[in-house]
């Protein structure tokens, strides 16, 4: 049928690459649907070759970036991320083809994601499929997923890209994270992702926090404006959130 032909998938992804907005954001949108049909729809001998084509499709637009500055199209790509881990294991994804470039391109494409000035309920989609492939990790005792290190390398560039966007947002005008409601939402998932280096990840919160400590006192010391204050004070505040 159809659906099961990965072909049709294939397609999906050409046809994003081939048009502009709004076409390109209905083709990844339906992409993102495609991601969620349960894999036990598929014929057995069908899945292997459907992640792959998921896998190889998402990493290409990563790294073309085609239309990815538009926010429905970035979103949605997010949703598609997560909604793949969500009906694959982590043993079918480690297994495709060309999945180290992917999780290469997917840590790559997160750190420009928090930088930016992205809707903050994308970056918890963002990071919704960070916590749903290291909690993974850390149940499966597979050998072939234990052996696979490329998470355990990209989660901590994941987790500071995050804090440090936060850090330096609290310098703009714009609301940032402190003054969301997905404060508690993105705070839950960084969480389960830092667990996976738990020790080095809380070594670069504690000297964060102890720096932010020491500027703080320098600009009371030497009476700042409050602006400057405030923006010190944003920045512990939000420091100490991530750490409790």
């Amino acid at each position: 049928s159809v659906l099961n032909d990965p072909n049709t998938i294939q397609l999906i992804f050409a046809t994003y690459n081939a048009l502009p907005p709004p076409f390109s954001t209905r083709a990844v949108e339906i992409l993102s649907q495609f991601a969620s049909i349960r894999n036990t729809i598929y014929k057995k001998e069908n899945r292997e070759g459907i992640v792959n084509v998921f896998i190889d499709g998402i990493g290409g637009i990563l790294n073309s970036q085609k239309d990815l500055s538009d926010p429905e199209n970035c979103h949605h790509l997010m949703r598609a991320l997560v909604r793949l881990k969500g009906n694959y294991q982590l043993k079918h994804l480690c297994a495709a083809t060309n999945y180290p470039l992917f999780i290469q391109k997917v840590t790559d494409f997160s750190t420009y994601l928090f930088k930016g000035a992205t809707t903050l309920n994308t970056v918890f989609y963002c990071l919704t499929f960070w916590q749903r492939m290291v909690q993974a990790y850390n149940l499966q005792s597979g050998e072939a997923v234990k052996k696979d290190q490329h998470l355990v390398k990209c989660a901590p560039v994941v987790i500071r890209s995050f804090v440090d966007s936060q850090l330096a947002k609290s310098q703009q005008p714009s609301p940032n994270l402190l003054e969301s409601e997905h404060l508690s939402a993105c705070l839950k998932e960084l969480a389960t992702i830092s667990k996976l280096v738990y020790i080095s990840i809380g070594q670069y919160l504690g000297e964060g926090l102890e720096q932010c400590a020491a500027q703080y006192h320098r600009v009371l010391s030497s009476n700042q404006n409050q602006q400057v204050i405030e923006t010190v004070e944003k920045q512990m505040a939000w420091l100490v959130n991530v750490v409790a």
